[in-house]
């Protein structure tokens, strides 16, 4: 499944089980922002349906770079995009939720696993999720559109086609456009495979980044 990961200090790409290549792009801290992304991360209810872990203890979490992001905190509670074993190594990365859509972060899991959780590892389906009102086009002009996608909507994934997004263009600051393969999500845009968004800057946690609202979560099977 694909993962949407706050471009933090760091530009990288990151593959997962089920999509390709996604990548992602980075501001300075210093630099102009177009929204200021508050709130404390954690589920809301109308995700709360979703897998969620809920901590047992204080836990740091990093960013892409190693530097901590933010704590968090015994009792909160925070959207699981993953939650899966690789090669017998459990590893689990929770969505950070903010007006713009999720920032996605890995969870430590040497030790006890610092959650629990209405879902079983391993043993969950996953969803392609819209987290923000977005509208879709169908050239990196943004010219024509093709869809809207309404926050809120939700859609199993086909595990068959890849799903992701890449940036068309980039610059330190404003919006960007990204490519998003639409999976599911295109029997509501004409059939499209893929379509360009518009993704706002934004600062989450002190950093300015880009979150493209649409990411994957998990439900329990």
């Amino acid at each position: 499944m694909f993962q949407m990961w706050s471009c933090a200090r760091t530009i990288g790409w990151f593959a997962s089980a089920v999509t390709g290549l996604l990548l992602f792009g980075c501001g300075s801290n210093s630099g102009a922002s177009n929204g200021n992304a508050s709130g404390s991360g954690q589920v809301t209810d109308e995700w709360s349906s979703y897998c969620v872990a809920t901590f047992t203890r204080d836990v740091a979490i990093a960013d892409k770079g190693g530097d901590v992001a933010f704590t968090a905190r015994t009792g909160e509670k925070y959207l699981l995009t993953d939650y899966s074993t690789l090669g017998g190594q459990a590893q689990a990365k929770i969505a950070y939720l903010t007006a713009a859509g999720p920032d996605i972060y890995d969870v430590p899991m040497t030790g006890t696993v610092p959650f629990t959780s209405n879902c079983t590892i391993d043993e969950t389906v996953a969803y392609y999720a819209v987290f923000a009102d977005v509208t879709v086009y169908d050239t990196e002009a943004l010219k024509n559109e093709i869809c809207s996608l309404s926050a809120g909507t939700a859609v199993p994934i086909d595990t068959t086609t890849n799903v992701g997004f890449s940036w068309t263009s980039f610059s330190l600051s404003g919006p960007q456009t990204y490519d998003v393969i639409l999976n599911a999500l295109g029997s509501q845009c004409g059939g499209a495979t893929d379509g360009y968004v518009s993704v706002p800057e934004t600062t989450v946690l002190g950093v300015n980044t880009w979150l493209v609202p649409i990411a994957t979560i998990l439900k329990p099977s």
